[in-house]
């Protein structure tokens, strides 16, 4: 096999997930007051379809929770800039700013990640991927559902695998990692 691929586990996907559910509520509350505050048609527009839009997400969340289903983690982006544009429309643009933050915060907490280790080098998932050399490594070995990356100069990366998507041994990756080491 020429090239390995290693699904890293999110250990704290819950936490994220539930920080998002609450920046969402935050973000309804906040629609909600600008709503009652209105004074025009104009003005409740943008207020009201925002409402709407979340309160689906919420809708889809309770349903997808009930089914212990979780299709689509996009959703939550898509309203985060649906409510930037929202904010920006009623003037609260610095709120508009927060939240493609916090979309682009969203997107990089909840993206798969995957190294791949390959002839050439292994790729690490980080805030872009980056690049390891062979040189670079004492050790590198995957034991027990563990991912062991050992640098020469005693930086030590350790991250738990998701198994059961990978279609390989653990033997042949760790033969393939030693005699590109050696």
């Amino acid at each position: 096999m020429n090239k390995f691929q290693l699904v890293l586990k999110n250990e704290k996907l819950k936490t994220y997930r539930m920080i998002r559910f609450i920046l969402l509520l935050l973000n309804l509350g906040g629609m909600v007051l600008l709503l009652v505050q209105a004074e025009t048609g104009r003005q409740m527009i943008w207020p009201i379809i925002t409402i709407i839009s979340i309160s689906f997400f919420f809708l889809f969340t309770i349903i997808e929770f009930a089914n212990h289903t979780f299709s689509y983690d996009g959703w939550p982006r898509l309203i985060y800039i649906w409510s930037a544009i929202a904010w920006l429309k009623t003037e609260f643009w610095w709120l508009a700013i927060l939240l493609v933050g916090l979309a682009i915060l969203d997107y990089l907490t909840h993206r798969r990640q995957v190294v791949t280790v390959s002839k050439e080098h292994i790729s690490y998932p980080s805030l872009s991927n980056k690049t390891i050399e062979w040189d670079e490594l004492s050790n590198i070995i995957l034991k027990d559902g563990w991912l062991t990356i050992d640098f020469k100069n005693n930086k030590l990366i350790q991250y738990p695998v998701v198994l059961g998507d990978n279609e390989f041994r653990e033997k042949d990756f760790n033969e393939f990692c030693t005699k590109r080491l050696g």
